[in-house]
């Protein structure tokens, strides 16, 4: 598992590269846009609230599997709705949107 110094640089690089994000340019419907920027509300709110009291959880307890299995299922769900968001960047965005969430 990652280290909380490498979470919270991912962190800081997600939010950095959700900025960037241009959707009222996007070649779409407003109902896509609507539901790309909740993805996006949703990930940075998780983000700036959720995964730090997390992170802190496990830095404070390590061999807490509860805290373990917690920030597990976060990032899952994190990982599921940020490629919901690169789909949509890769399809209705510009090239440098999506580059810039293309997961590897």
């Amino acid at each position: 598992m990652a280290s909380s110094v490498q979470l919270e640089q991912a962190s800081e690089a997600t939010q950095a590269d959700l900025s960037k994000l241009r959707m009222e340019k996007w070649k779409t419907d407003s109902g896509t846009k609507k539901q790309t920027l909740g993805n996006v509300d949703s990930i940075k709110r998780n983000l700036q609230g959720a995964l730090p009291e997390i992170v802190t959880q496990l830095r404070n307890s390590p061999e807490d599997l509860t805290a373990s299995f917690k920030i597990y299922r976060n990032l899952d769900a994190l990982y599921d709705v940020l490629g919901n968001v690169t789909e949509s960047a890769g399809a209705f965005g510009s090239k440098d949107e999506f580059q810039s969430y293309r997961m590897t």
